[in-house]
């Protein structure tokens, strides 16, 4: 007789499982080796193309000097804009960080950021007058209760500027800070340290969309520090490049995983009480589509929404479609923070949230220099329509200024 064939031994619990995940292992490897590929190719187009990024940054010197002097002028700095200006860029020769005393609040910033350079030039960005006409319309039209002791929804929070000046001047009562970037959630942090907050605001280093998961962060370090969700598998393109520079051109580049959470999740998870949300504030770079049809119950229950519309939303027609899914139908109307001119005139100060799409190619095609707007969503009854024209916030009159008086709820 032959002899018997001995049987493979059986695969250890152990082994088993290495066999279950080495493809998945795999596969996680082949795609950081494809970022760290997009990354190098992105060094080298950025060594070949400096003379447009040196443009690029003096574009961008002048807008920060332009925007520094509108508005009432800065109280706690001396100097005018261009001198702050050329003494902040003097301190980032010698020290990555900055601490700054506004009437907002302290904020140490990074010496290498544009937005640094705007907080200290002026005392204050573009943001906090937004957020100051976002809370007077809210309340013109819903009611102080609408906005007092209520949570401040902060997705991409950045190091803060904008949960602090929502606690210290508009009276919100706490606040939700979701940052995904690991060098500006330890500026979040420690900013609301600062200003005695900490206690008052809940932060999560994580990224919101609309989808649980893992996903990609794409961090560009060097002149032109910036941050986003990258729209799409492992594509490292800014969401809307094609008005701006591709982000080989912005600086050194790196791709992380991060962990995407929806809001609907956090606040299933207790996370987020639906009942107290007076606003939700979204800045993330191109995603804010994607936030809101994760954002569904704070949606659904006509929470005001600010965002940002950037030139990209019409060239990007996924954006476009995204947010189109997550304003009409949920929300009646809507109004531009920022006041932009068009051709012909200006913009109605209301407008309803079905002209969302034609008012972006008009902002597109009057050339603002200021590139890119927020928008409040608000859903309205008829009575509160009619009362818009007495709001001041929406009747076109100034708003004062914070002027140092640090409020609290």
């Amino acid at each position: 007789m032959g002899k018997k064939e001995r049987a493979a031994p059986a695969a250890s619990p152990a082994e088993a499982e290495t066999s279950t995940t080495a493809p998945a292992v795999a596969e996680k490897q082949a795609r950081k080796r494809q970022r760290a590929a997009q990354a190098s190719g992105g060094q080298q187009a950025r060594r070949q193309d400096k003379p447009k990024r040196d443009k690029a940054k003096r574009t961008k010197r002048r807008r920060i000097l332009e925007e520094a002097t509108q508005g009432p002028p800065a109280t706690t700095a001396s100097g005018g804009p261009e001198d702050r200006v050329a003494l902040f860029e003097q301190i980032g020769r010698y020290a990555p960080l900055l601490g700054i005393d506004t009437d907002e609040g302290r904020f140490v910033v990074p010496t290498g950021d544009p937005a640094g350079m705007s907080l200290f030039a002026k005392q204050g960005r573009r943001d906090s007058r937004a957020l100051r006409r976002a809370v007077a319309a809210v309340k013109g039209l819903l009611g102080e209760g609408a906005i007092a002791g209520r949570a401040f929804i902060n997705v991409g929070a950045g190091i803060g500027i904008s949960s602090v000046s929502a606690l210290r001047t508009q009276r919100f009562g706490s606040a939700l800070a979701c940052e995904p970037e690991p060098e500006s959630y330890r500026l979040l942090r420690a900013n609301l340290v600062l200003n005695d907050l900490s206690d008052r605001v809940r932060t999560v280093r994580v990224a919101a969309s609309d989808r649980a998961g893992q996903g990609a962060l794409v961090i560009v370090a060097g002149e032109n520090p910036a941050s986003w969700v990258a729209s799409s598998g492992d594509r490292i393109e800014r969401p809307g490049a094609q008005d701006g520079p591709p982000a080989a051109e912005l600086g050194d580049v790196r791709v992380e995983d991060v962990e995407l959470v929806t809001l609907d999740d956090l606040a299933e998870a207790g996370v987020i009480d639906l009942d107290a949300v007076g606003m939700l504030w979204i800045g993330s770079g191109g995603h804010d589509g994607n936030v809101l049809g994760g954002a569904r119950e704070l949606s659904g229950r006509g929470v005001p929404t600010v965002f940002e519309l950037a030139p990209g939303f019409r060239a990007e027609e996924g954006e476009r479609e995204r947010l189109r899914h997550g304003v009409e139908g949920v929300y009646t109307h809507f109004t531009d923070l920022r006041r932009h001119p068009v051709e012909g005139g200006s913009e109605p100060l209301l407008q309803e949230a079905s002209q969302l799409d034609d008012f972006a190619d008009r902002l597109a095609d009057s050339g603002s220099s200021a590139g890119s707007t927020e928008l409040l969503l608000l859903r309205l009854d008829d009575e509160q329509v009619a009362r818009a024209t007495s709001v001041p916030a929406l009747a076109g009159r100034q708003l004062a200024s914070p002027a140092g008086a640090r409020q609290e709820p």
